[in-house]
């Protein structure tokens, strides 16, 4: 019934003015998508999820089951940011690299940690929260860097990172020589390699083998990290 959901949704896509409240709509459903993905099937249809498929006869009514409030809520944190996003729209229309959920070498490592996106040499998270505190500001800030971090092998290139705030809306911009206080081309890859070794040791006393064993699989994470 989601396959259907979502195929609906294509179709609205395909219109050539779309209503904002219908893309929204459409939105959902890949919001539900991504729930089951992170959370698993089983926990993720034992709550309003699972109870609103059980309770629609079909995908049409399944995805006009959505509150009204809901839809106007995301309306209302996607109008403010049209102008950047099409901004964005724009450089990776020339050429800029985009990554959607990106994954980094060191992912596997932390459980398979992924951001929100990149744009160029920016990394993107976006908080739909309403208050913003500044030891949250920090924290998000050093969940940023440890993505940039985990880049063991600078694969996207990240030199900025932005905390995207919808509700609010705000965007804030910091590039990681403010935040290292250093130059990060010259900082990062010592971090990084200390971050590896750091990781690998973990991996390892989970793993529960004694250093120096040779005997890991090239699936294994510590191989990865290599």
């Amino acid at each position: 019934m989601l396959q259907d959901a979502l195929n609906f949704g294509y179709l609205t896509l395909k219109e050539k003015d779309p209503h904002p409240l219908s893309l929204a709509r459409i939105s959902i459903p890949l919001a539900w998508c991504e729930a089951i993905y992170r959370a698993g099937p089983v926990a993720a249809l034992t709550n309003d999820l699972g109870r609103r498929i059980k309770r629609a006869k079909d995908a049409v009514e399944l995805t006009m089951s959505i509150p009204e409030e809901l839809l106007f809520d995301v309306v209302r944190m996607h109008m403010p940011l049209a102008s950047l996003l099409e901004e964005w729209n724009g450089a990776i229309s020339g050429g800029t690299d985009f990554t959607s959920n990106p994954t980094f070498v060191g992912s596997a490592a932390v459980g398979g940690a992924d951001a929100d996106l990149v744009v160029g040499d920016l990394i993107v998270e976006i908080k739909t929260r309403e208050q913003i505190t500044n030891p949250w500001i920090r924290d998000t800030l050093f969940q940023l860097l440890g993505y940039a971090l985990l880049d063991i092998d600078d694969s996207h290139g990240i030199r900025r990172a932005a905390i995207l705030l919808p509700r609010q809306p705000h965007i804030a911009i910091w590039t990681l020589d403010d935040l290292l206080g250093r130059d990060a081309d010259e900082a990062l890859p010592e971090l990084r390699e200390e971050f590896t070794s750091l990781l690998t040791e973990m991996l390892k006393t989970r793993l529960g083998e004694v250093e120096g064993d040779d005997d890991i699989g090239v699936d294994d994470p510590v191989a990865e990290l290599g």
